[in-house]
């Protein structure tokens, strides 16, 4: 692939529409963040120049679609290696390592997803922490209400509105 890109002179990445701190447009129109600046590093790397990367803002039940139908040469979003996802896509190494945490109201007394029996829990949806958090309430015995979200803003806002007790998704994504 990287061949490919050589040769061609440039690559599209697809990358988070808006995900804090790793793709997001700033207060001046630009799009910025840790996977913007990898993929410029990339560009500038491979080919010579940091602006040969065309960005594809997609949401995360997009990343691996965009990439099979052509819509983008690589995926820069923040997705987790998966046996299931090897299977459609191939992976680079590891280049970082978050855990998942749980965003709830202030006043809750929530200290992991086992405290959430009869809740409401919002989970982006195509994203690993649907997985992980059905398997830890499996594994606790507790039953909860999953709400699917499209973006992690809308999974803070389901929060915030009372529409979700709890929103599980990156730890770094949650302190911005």
């Amino acid at each position: 692939m990287i061949e490919r890109i050589v040769q061609q002179g440039r690559f599209s990445a697809a990358v988070y529409h808006d995900f804090a701190p790793f793709s997001f447009v700033d207060a001046h129109g630009n799009r910025v963040g840790f996977d913007i600046d990898l993929m410029r590093e990339c560009a500038r790397r491979w080919v010579g120049d940091a602006n040969a990367v065309t960005f594809v803002p997609v949401e995360a039940d997009r990343r691996i679609s965009t990439l099979l139908e052509g819509k983008a040469d690589i995926i820069a979003a923040a997705l987790t290696k998966t046996p299931s996802r090897q299977q459609e896509i191939a992976f680079s190494h590891t280049y970082f390592e978050d855990g998942q945490r749980l965003l709830v109201p202030e006043p809750a007394e929530v200290s992991d997803v086992c405290d959430l029996q009869g809740k409401k829990i919002a989970l982006t949806s195509g994203s690993t922490a649907v997985v992980n958090v059905q398997a830890q309430l499996d594994r606790c015995g507790v039953a909860a209400v999953l709400v699917s979200v499209d973006t992690h803003a809308h999974g803070v806002e389901a929060v915030l509105t009372g529409a979700a007790d709890a929103f599980s998704t990156d730890g770094l994504a949650l302190e911005q």
